[in-house]
């Protein structure tokens, strides 16, 4: 669809106060460069997505408007327990502050924004439309000693140029408000959309919410083609058609109003043995986790150290036997040669394993 027109988006009403979060405060991660709306009662704390830095303030203007609605949390503590212990089980020579209690202690919600945009469509349509039909055929066979027809339906489609007007309005078409909105799915899963709610004062607890880093003057061909799309299932469906080509449409957007869609995750993180923080994140509704699991290369080295004692201890005691009975020197540096070796390259497996794991894991993308 094409040649619409766009009138000039009315300025948002901006405030340095958020009358649906009163106290709150616009804050920046240095390290993920997120800006979040962190209740008062929060404090000074870690970013709560990427755990690389502290929030600082960032003093700025936010839309007064509250979201309209959001997908209620799902996850009770005895699930997110659940998806927790699941989520780090095979975890070889797990590290020492990778526990299901730390990470529940830990454990914050964090509501991520998604626009939803309304708008009147006004104007003229044009495309084709497909319209499917079944055809009776026969096929002739002989056999048995004699001809046989056997029929068959086959689905064809006839297609017919329309055209018409369009007068519609469209509410709550969804628009990205993140620019990794869809990596950020791929990681964490889809929400049923069918479950939110309509905004109300306190609902979303003492949390903070990810702000929009893409403003509706941004997206404005993105939401053209979002409405393009609904208004393009209406022309169907009011032509009782099956398919539809190169639709166009000509004519105004009116009364454009943006308002927000909120989302629930769950996010915590653990510590390696060197200090690293490791952020572990998880859909607020349905429990789906991302996040690198990392084994403590420090305890399978002292694995590796404790077994490569044993062909220690027996070269010693094949010296032993050696000094002993000097006549079979040449058979046990054999024999004790090819066992110690084996032995050796027995213990080397949890450092290999550990190496092996990390560098699996260290191929899973951060969060974004």
């Amino acid at each position: 669809m094409s040649e619409v027109n766009t009138p000039n988006l009315p300025a948002p009403e901006l405030s340095e106060n958020t009358p649906w979060m009163p106290g709150a405060t616009l804050e920046y991660c240095p390290a993920c460069k997120r800006v979040f709306l962190v209740p008062a009662s929060k404090g000074q704390q870690s970013c709560p997505l990427c755990y690389q830095a502290q929030l600082v303030p960032q003093p700025s203007y936010a839309r007064q408007e509250a979201p309209e609605i959001l997908i209620p949390a799902q996850l009770k503590t005895v699930d997110l327990q659940q998806t927790l212990a699941s989520f780090i089980e095979w975890v070889p020579f797990k590290l020492p502050d990778l526990t299901v209690e730390n990470l529940l202690n830990r454990a914050q919600m964090i509501w991520w924004p998604l626009w939803l945009v309304d708008a009147d469509l006004q104007g003229e349509w044009a495309g084709t439309m497909g319209f499917d039909y079944q055809v009776r055929t026969a096929k002739e066979s002989f056999g048995n000693g004699d001809w046989q027809s056997k029929t068959a339906l086959r689905t064809q489609t006839r297609y017919e140029p329309r055209k018409g007007t369009l007068n519609r309005h469209y509410d709550n078409i969804r628009v990205p408000a993140l620019r990794a909105h869809h990596k950020r799915l791929e990681q964490i899963g889809n929400y049923q959309q069918e479950s939110a709610l309509p905004y109300r004062t306190g609902v979303l607890g003492d949390n903070s919410v990810q702000m929009p880093e893409i403003e509706p003057q941004e997206l404005l061909e993105v939401a053209q083609t979002r409405l393009h799309a609904a208004a393009e299932q209406e022309i169907m469906q009011a032509n009782a058609a099956q398919h539809r080509q190169n639709v166009k449409f000509s004519g105004d957007y009116l009364n454009l109003n943006w308002t927000q869609l909120l989302m629930p995750i769950v996010s915590t993180w653990y510590k390696d043995e060197n200090g690293k923080t490791y952020p572990i994140v998880l859909n607020g509704q349905s429990g789906k986790v991302h996040g690198k699991r990392m084994a403590s290369v420090k305890q399978a080295s002292r694995w590796t150290l404790g077994l490569m004692a044993i062909p220690v201890l027996l070269l010693l005691a094949a010296l032993v036997i050696s000094l002993v009975a000097p006549a079979s020197i040449p058979q046990n540096l054999v024999c004790g040669g090819v066992v110690i070796f084996f032995i050796a390259l027995l213990a080397l497996i949890p450092i290999l394993r550990a190496h092996h794991w990390n560098n699996r894991e260290n191929n899973i993308e951060d969060f974004r």
